[in-house]
């Protein structure tokens, strides 16, 4: 994929980042561990940019009930045998990875239950509020949930970018999978972290040039 800004974004952009808590970094083989530390350590220019820019910066944080009351196939999670990390609600498996705290005081925290940020959430509306065009995704994983909110974004017609470095998926095939699969759905869908980042660098100085521009009107 060419490393270029280009067209990449269309109205405000906002950013979202994909399930880091420890739950997920902590599973698999140590290979797997590996790789997803890595990309928590990728996504931070990416981060470090929209706190610069002052633009919305969200962190998905995947929240479930205690299966003890409902069980775990009633909070609608596809168990895996995952018990002793499962994200409940204040255990050490639900909190965000600890490089990433403290937050900002702008940084917004997103419960989901669900594969896709936009299903039993506000996440719509509080992109529209903001007049998002624009929502650029990272984190993990990149066959679940990147993939699901990736669609659902486009079928509300939101513009979509996966920063590549900054995803990862349950295993290497998959997750090739579903950087293809997002590529089909949209040619423009997955870009290096380069490019996403000179995008921003782009769409930052058009704005402040427009913003000169009307002062002197």
């Amino acid at each position: 994929m060419e490393d270029y800004a280009g067209d990449l974004i269309r109205g405000a952009p906002a950013v979202l980042i994909l399930g880091m808590q420890n739950e997920f970094l902590e599973r698999g083989k140590p290979a797997d561990q590996a790789w997803y530390k890595q990309v928590l350590y990728n996504i931070f220019p990416l981060i470090n940019k929209a706190r610069e820019m002052d633009i919305p910066l969200m962190f998905s944080q995947e929240t479930h009930r205690d299966p003890r009351y409902f069980g775990y196939e009633g909070t609608g999670y596809r168990h895996r045998g995952f018990e002793k990390g499962y994200p409940v609600e204040g255990t050490k498996a639900w909190e965000l990875a600890p490089g990433l705290l403290p937050l900002s005081p702008r940084d917004y925290v997103l419960r989901k239950s669900r594969y896709s940020c936009f299903l039993g959430t506000d996440l719509e509306y509080l992109l529209h509020l903001g007049g998002t065009g624009t929502l650029i995704l990272a984190g993990i994983y990149s066959n679940l949930s990147v993939h699901y909110t990736y669609v659902d974004a486009l079928q509300r017609g939101f513009s979509v970018r996966v920063a590549q470095e900054c995803v990862a998926g349950t295993n290497q095939e998959l997750h090739q999978g579903a950087l293809n699969q997002m590529r089909f759905l949209s040619e423009d869908g997955v870009h290096p972290l380069s490019g996403i980042l000179k995008a921003l660098d782009v769409y930052q100085e058009n704005l402040a040039n427009r913003k000169q521009g009307g002062t002197g009107c």
